[in-house]
């Protein structure tokens, strides 16, 4: 495991109570994604939440009958999502993995993924073009990848949220850079992450050699 990976490892392994909370702190993007989810996505159909963290729309599936796995990086939040899987007596498999390496799990498996966390933390584009590739193959065909960036102007949304007066500060006008000078972010945000321009997401899959999966 790279010095990168185990840095995003560590972080979530420490703030896992955190990302439990985040969803109920970030309404629209919770709700915006089940409502996504749902027009696709049918009781009995097989899950699996890559880089699911501690299981929020893993159990909100599970709930309405779908067949879930949980595969995240952090252990800790792995076992946090089975004990509230347990607590709500809900069904669910959990297993703790590299997005990059899916051979734990069989080709052709799922009817679909969730890859809603891994690609703002892969730095290098050869590793998000293996996550995504590592995902086609364990999905049935015709089967759906739900997947999500965060965007490189995500730096002045934190700002309006937490405290618009961060702006005015020296140490963050590189972060602001990053948006004047419109390109993509690799680094040290709230932890080692990739932040994609939003104009360079479809691109980054027609280069990809992905472009006849996308629809």
């Amino acid at each position: 495991m790279d010095d990168n990976v185990e840095i995003v490892k560590r972080f979530y392994d420490e703030t896992v109570h955190y990302e439990w909370n985040r969803l109920d702190r970030h309404k629209v993007e919770y709700e915006l994604s089940k409502r996504y989810m749902i027009r696709y996505v049918k009781p009995t159909d097989r899950v699996l939440d890559l880089g699911g963290g501690p299981g929020k729309y893993s159990l909100y599936l599970s709930e309405l009958g779908c067949d879930v796995t949980l595969a995240d990086l952090s252990q800790n939040n792995v076992e946090f999502a089975l004990n509230k899987a347990q607590e709500l007596g809900l069904p669910l498999n959990a297993i703790c993995a590299d997005s990059r390496d899916l051979t734990a799990f069989n080709d052709g498996y799922f009817d679909h993924i969730l890859c809603m966390g891994p690609m703002y933390h892969l730095k290098e584009e050869n590793d998000r073009v293996k996550t995504i590739n590592e995902c086609l193959k364990k999905l049935k065909p015709n089967g759906l990848l739900f997947v999500s960036f965060v965007s490189s102007f995500s730096f002045v949304w934190d700002y309006l949220i937490r405290n618009p007066g961060l702006i005015l500060k020296e140490e963050r006008k590189s972060e602001l850079n990053i948006i004047r000078d419109d390109v993509n972010f690799a680094g040290h945000g709230f932890t080692e992450n990739f932040y994609i321009r939003p104009t360079d997401v479809l691109p980054f899959f027609v280069n990809s050699n992905l472009k006849n999966y996308i629809w």
